[in-house]
């Protein structure tokens, strides 16, 4: 039962960070760009071959 506890504590004081939602926010959007250029890159490649 002392798990759960410290479980729930370490879970409400990780909500507290705000920073947690800001890197997560930058992760996303640095994926979301990584993909459009990948998918940029693709489309750039298919119409040099035609």
């Amino acid at each position: 039962m002392g798990y759960i506890v410290i479980q729930i504590k370490r879970n409400f004081t990780i909500m507290k960070d705000s920073r947690l939602g800001t890197n997560a926010l930058l992760a996303i959007l640095f994926l979301i760009l990584l993909k459009l250029a990948f998918v940029y890159s693709i489309i750039q490649k298919t119409y040099c071959i035609l």
